[in-house]
C-alpha cells in the first residue's frame, strides 16, 4: 500500500508510514505490543497492551492510568513493565514485547547506560526478562 496519512501528535501533525505491518512471532511466543500516550496538558499518561499469539489473533488487551511526571521515558519503561506483568499474570507466555522506545529498549538491553531516574524500573524489568523467564524486548517502529 504504502504512502502516509496524518496523526495529532501533542497538536502538530505527526506522518505515519502505512506501509509497516504486524508480523507474527514465532510460535510458539506471544506477542504483546505496548504503547503509552502522554498529554502535555494532564498529569496523567495511559497505556495500552495488547497481546497476540503466532496466528495473529487477539488474545487479550489492557489500559492502564498512570501518573506522568514529565518524563516520558519513565511512563514508556512503565509501559513495557506493565506489558510484562500483564502476559505473565495471564500466562501467555513465552512472549515477545514490543515497545516504540528504542531509549528503553536499549537500557533493558544494556546497550545503553543507564539514566538514573529511570534506572531502578530498568532493573526491575531485566529482572522480570531473565534466563528463568521466557520474555525478550524488542523495538518496534
Amino acid at each position: 500500500m504504502g504512502g502516509t496519512s496524518q496523526d495529532l501528535v501533542n497538536g502538530s501533525p505527526k506522518p505515519i508510514n502505512s506501509s509497516l505491518s504486524w508480523e507474527s512471532p514465532p510460535h510458539p511466543f506471544y506477542k504483546v505490543n505496548v504503547d503509552a500516550a502522554v498529554s502535555s496538558k494532564a498529569d496523567y499518561a495511559g497505556i495500552g497492551v495488547l497481546v497476540r499469539n503466532s496466528a495473529g489473533d487477539v488474545m487479550a488487551a489492557s489500559t492502564f492510568q498512570v501518573l506522568f511526571l514529565g518524563d516520558v521515558e519513565f511512563v514508556e519503561a512503565i509501559t513495557v513493565q506493565k506489558g510484562i506483568q500483564f502476559a505473565t499474570d495471564i500466562g501467555l507466555v513465552p512472549a515477545i514485547i514490543e515497545s516504540d522506545s528504542l531509549n528503553v529498549v536499549n537500557l533493558i538491553g544494556n546497550k545503553i547506560t543507564n539514566k538514573c531516574e529511570v534506572g531502578w524500573l530498568i532493573s526491575d524489568i531485566q529482572g522480570l526478562t531473565s534466563s528463568q523467564n521466557p520474555i525478550k524486548v524488542l523495538f518496534a517502529p
